[in-house]
């Protein structure tokens, strides 16, 4: 029964986003990065590289190698509200 709910909750979650996928230029860039946390630097190059502007985290602070712009969910409604 769990297993049904999360199932029920991913196809409702990938109705509503893009899922990039993550190629060895994306872990290249990643791994020679200055992030802090690899899996932070991945979701920043895969975001460069899929042409994303920006991305929204409420760990911003990991975020401040990146070029990208970097919202909180609460900034990203206050913008599109």
């Amino acid at each position: 029964m769990i297993k049904c709910k999360v199932v029920l909750s991913i196809s409702k979650i990938i109705r509503l986003v893009d899922i990039q996928s993550v190629g060895k230029s994306t872990v290249e860039k990643a791994a020679q990065s200055e992030f802090k946390d690899f899996e932070d630097a991945l979701q920043n190059y895969c975001a460069e590289e899929a042409k994303v502007s920006t991305i929204v985290t409420r760990n911003v602070k990991d975020y401040n190698k990146s070029n990208l712009s970097i919202l909180t969910p609460s900034e990203l409604l206050a913008v599109v509200a």
